[in-house]
């Protein structure tokens, strides 16, 4: 039997104006009774007026990182429920939100992570996170083996609390390593193909600091665990190498 709880829709976003809109509305239909909040993260164009059209509270955060826009939403969040998500997907749909959000709300488990298949090769995923994680954390690996740096994932608001949000994009690494060191009930759910907004003119530059921001994120959680025997300094130099000549 399903016991309804309130839902809070947390929603980072930089410079999304094309899609936030939708995103927002359909959040809204997904959970009429639940609230959506974006967290505008120092953006320079119209993404805060679109998403206050739209329906959403719309809290501005001076420092930039994902990190610090999901601690702004998860303080203002009345939610017993958090449901954490991209402001990009261009074809994101209700029925996917609340597919999300089952598990969690059914008491099946404290968090699940949205997987999904994309038009886009998984650059980041492929070459700095997987042999990373593979060999420092292989049970992570394990038990969350598909799109592990998906942004679209439900939570409990206690695990929520309980979790440290790194900053950029090392937050979902810090996510996925903490929640399985410590035992979190996780759970996989399949959203389908989603079409994200094409950012390939972020440059090499970008990527590469993205790309970095999550091998930082690694070795950060290898030093809490006691796993750094596990990253030898060739494997972390492969992984730079590939990074680099890949990007």
């Amino acid at each position: 039997m399903v016991c309804k709880m309130m839902v809070s829709v947390i929603i980072p976003a930089w410079n999304e104006e094309k899609t936030i809109a939708n995103t927002v509305a359909r959040a809204r239909k997904a959970f009429p009774e639940g609230e959506v909040i974006v967290i505008d993260n120092a953006s320079k164009d119209e993404t805060e007026a679109n998403a206050k059209q739209a329906g959403a509270l719309v809290l501005r955060e001076s420092k930039k990182g994902k990190g610090h826009a999901l601690k702004k939403g998860l303080a203002k969040a009345s939610g017993e429920i958090l449901v954490f998500l991209d402001a990009d997907i261009r074809n994101l749909s209700p029925s996917m939100l609340k597919r999300l959000v089952r598990p969690v709300m059914n008491g099946e488990c404290e968090a699940v992570i949205g997987t999904f298949s994309s038009p886009f090769p998984q650059t980041l995923t492929e070459f700095a996170y997987k042999p990373l994680v593979g060999s420092a954390f292989p049970e992570v690996a394990k038990a969350i083996p598909d799109s592990p740096l998906s942004g679209q994932r439900a939570l409990t608001k206690g695990l929520a609390r309980k979790t440290r949000f790194l900053n950029g994009f090392g937050v979902e690494v810090g996510m996925n390593i903490d929640w399985v060191q410590n035992k979190t009930r996780i759970k996989m759910i399949q959203l389908g193909s989603i079409k994200p907004v094409f950012k390939g003119t972020l440059g090499p530059r970008e990527m590469k600091k993205r790309a970095h921001e999550i091998i930082k994120a690694v070795l950060l959680k290898a030093k809490q665990y006691k796993r750094v025997k596990k990253l030898n300094e060739a494997r972390l130099k492969a992984v730079y190498e590939r990074v680099s000549y890949v990007l």
